[in-house]
């Protein structure tokens, strides 16, 4: 065997030696990374796609493991949550609505129902409400049909979580509400995690992005309804304080006169 021979054939065997590491590196931490079984396959067929790309290359070479694992840990440290049952990370926004937890907290039962075709509410029994939804305009699925549960803590909270969807793997969080000014204001902190079955690199990151513009998009529908609601309430306020005026200046006029007569009964005996 020539010298040139040997060389090709231990360069040759050490880059497959590489291979085989990089990979059971590559799948250790998908295994890692990913909860799911239906994510595990898809990132299993991925794989399959490198290695029969990478074998009808004439040189194969150990960088392109080297690659692998590269992505393989970009991968792990992007997917967020690494174990399986633990918890997600939710994303949170807060903001103050001037009005009491009592208002607002109807005001979040009152969106359940405010755009039927959208939304609607399927069933309400005692403090769990089970809600119908159609999301559309989502990156890379588009839209999405989902049911999930509510479960109230009266003018505490609300939490929500997944019943079942075409498109999400997740959906849940919740409402907190913070008396605020001795019950004037109200804090409203609204945290929420959602995650779509398809696994593609990034997906996550994506999903995270339309998360947070739908808490704003919540969170700035609930604000408005409740300064709405507000101002009707005390608009009816005023309109009630009205109708009882006239009454009101009738019983002050007849203690006046009450008080005025014995006045006049001291004058005439005088």
């Amino acid at each position: 065997m020539t010298s040139d021979v040997k060389k090709t054939y231990f360069w040759g065997h050490l880059s497959l030696i590489n291979t085989a590491i990089g990979y059971g590196i590559y799948v250790g931490l998908l295994f890692i990374s990913y909860s799911s079984r239906t994510e595990l396959i898809c990132s299993i067929n991925l794989l399959d796609s490198f290695h029969r790309a990478y074998t009808m290359t004439k040189h194969r070479i150990s960088l392109i493991t080297m690659a692998l694992v590269a992505i393989s840990t970009a991968f792990s440290l992007s997917a967020g949550p690494a174990i399986a049952n633990s918890k997600h990370n939710l994303l949170e926004q807060s903001l103050v609505i001037k009005a009491p937890a009592k208002l607002v907290f109807e005001g979040i039962q009152q969106s359940r129902s405010e755009d039927p075709t959208r939304r609607h509410m399927v069933s309400h029994n005692q403090d769990v409400a089970v809600i119908d939804e159609k999301l559309s305009n989502l990156p890379i699925i588009g839209s999405a049909h989902l049911v999930y549960k509510e479960i109230e803590v009266p003018f505490k909270r609300i939490d929500y979580e997944l019943v079942e969807s075409d498109k999400l793997k997740a959906f849940e969080g919740s409402w907190e509400l913070t008396p605020l000014d001795n019950g004037r204001e109200t804090k409203v902190s609204l945290k929420s995690y959602t995650e779509v079955k398809i696994c593609l690199p990034f997906a996550r990151e994506m999903s995270g992005a339309q998360t947070l513009k739908d808490i704003n998009r919540r969170l700035g529908n609930l604000k408005h309804w409740c300064d709405e609601e507000s101002v009707r309430i005390s608009h009816r306020h005023n309109q009630s304080q009205l109708a009882q005026s006239p009454g009101k200046k009738c019983l002050e006029d007849d203690s006046i006169q009450i008080e005025k007569e014995p006045i006049g009964e001291k004058e005439e005996q005088h």
